[in-house]
């Protein structure tokens, strides 16, 4: 079954249906495959639930066998460092672990480049500036604004000799985030 974490419990029920023997109602070895990313196990409309994908995973690992594909083919060895030292820590807080998988950290390709950092902006309020939620945004916005500044403009420590705009992604936690930052 491609893109399990898309299954819904309806759908669950049926695969398990089809994968039992017949006599004891034990799921037979080696008649269920299952391949899916947990982290993609977003789409609640689809009544996909991570509690569904974790109770079958580990069922099926007890009887068979888990592989997990750790290997990132797509980014630099600094992206990937980045990314499991921020999200990692971000999925293993306790008031997460009910609605989130367990953070699986990623592993470069053996060629991958180094490739440049990642430079990651947040405000935080330290000093008392910022009153409300959307004076923070406008720090935020105004820290960002100077980064992408400083990127275009060669003042930066990353090895690549010129920084041009579609160089630069910017993720928001929320839309209305992005208002902000626009504005700067």
């Amino acid at each position: 079954v491609d893109e399990f974490q898309d299954t819904d419990p309806l759908q669950v029920k049926i695969l398990q249906h089809l994968a039992r023997d017949g006599a004891t109602a034990t799921l037979r070895d080696k008649t269920l495959i299952l391949v899916g990313d947990p982290k993609q196990s977003i789409y609640g409309f689809r009544r996909a639930d991570i509690a569904m994908y974790r109770e079958l995973t580990d069922r099926l690992a007890e009887s068979g066998k888990r592989e997990l594909l750790t290997v990132n083919r797509r980014s630099s060895k600094n992206i990937i460092n980045w990314v499991n030292k921020h999200f990692g820590a971000t999925f293993e807080q306790p008031e997460a672990k009910a609605f989130q998988p367990d953070y699986i950290a990623m592993e470069p390709y053996d060629e991958a480049p180094d490739g440049d950092f990642v430079q990651f902006v947040q405000a935080k309020d330290y000093d008392g500036f910022a009153e409300n939620v959307e004076d923070l945004r406008t720090i935020e916005a105004k820290l960002t604004a100077r980064a992408i500044e400083a990127l275009l403009s060669g003042k930066h420590k990353f090895s690549v000799k010129k920084i041009v705009p579609r160089d630069i992604l910017v993720l928001f936690r929320k839309r209305r985030n992005m208002a902000a930052l626009y504005a700067h």
